[in-house]
């Protein structure tokens, strides 16, 4: 899990110490995004160059994100209910 929130947002740790790093798949897409709204000429070479990649980013990872979320969630929350644990929000009610 922590893999994926390093790609998708960066390094958090090293944000908040100011180190420099290269940033997230969310930032790259916000800042395209962002950038194309706030101007009248339409996006910049920078805004589409971020977005690229970042479209990128996120195709290497979304097959496994893809998995995470569907089969390996369900048995997460297959296993806790089996075990007993009370009912948290986000989960279905028993």
């Amino acid at each position: 899990m922590e893999v994926f929130t390093r790609k998708l947002r960066g390094n958090d740790l090293k944000d908040a110490r100011w180190v420099m790093t290269e940033p997230g798949i969310l930032s790259r897409m916000q800042r395209a995004l962002f950038g194309s709204m706030r101007g009248t000429h339409g996006p910049t070479r920078t805004t589409r160059e971020q977005w690229a990649i970042g479209k990128e980013q996120f195709e290497e990872i979304e097959a496994d994100l893809l998995k995470l979320i569907g089969d390996e969630m369900e048995a997460f929350e297959k296993a806790v209910d089996e075990a007993g644990i009370p009912w948290t929000a986000g989960r279905d009610q028993p």
